[in-house]
């Protein structure tokens, strides 16, 4: 099972079934107020948009692990407030993880190989921003 940690450690599990699919479908809209289907996996933009919104991303989230939070006395804003920055990133790869569980023959090889190639691409991105100097905006440089 896929899992990720909060901005604070604690973990959050990430399981899909039928029932939480169709959850997220019937409580959870895109920007322009569409259902999101995490099932339309053919969709180019799918996999991508829980990337690039941050918000549509913590409404997955708190839709697969409300009843979690309730155990574990976190109300949705508290929940909400524990995901930022790399937590985000981590939250959505476990998305993907877990979908790729959900689906276990072809389209979970193409999700498994998919996160392989994020976390690989995020690594380097982040090592070349080590080896980076930036100039300052004046340009001195001091």
């Amino acid at each position: 099972m896929a899992n990720y940690q909060d901005k604070n450690g604690f973990s959050w599990p990430i399981r899909f079934t039928v029932s939480s699919l169709k959850k997220i479908r019937e409580q959870v809209r895109t920007k322009d107020g569409h259902p999101f289907d995490l099932l339309n996996i053919a969709d180019s933009s799918t996999i991508p948009s829980l990337f690039q919104d941050p918000i549509l991303l913590v409404d997955i989230l708190w839709t697969l692990n409300q009843e979690y939070a309730a155990a574990n006395k976190k109300t949705r804003e508290e929940f909400e407030s524990l995901h930022t920055g790399d937590t985000l990133f981590e939250a959505g790869t476990a998305i993907v993880e877990g979908l790729a569980d959900f689906f276990p023959n072809l389209e979970g090889t193409a999700l498994r190989k998919a996160v392989d190639a994020m976390r690989e691409e995020r690594a380097q991105m982040l090592e070349q921003l080590k080896n980076e100097t930036f100039p300052l905006e004046n340009g001195s440089g001091n």
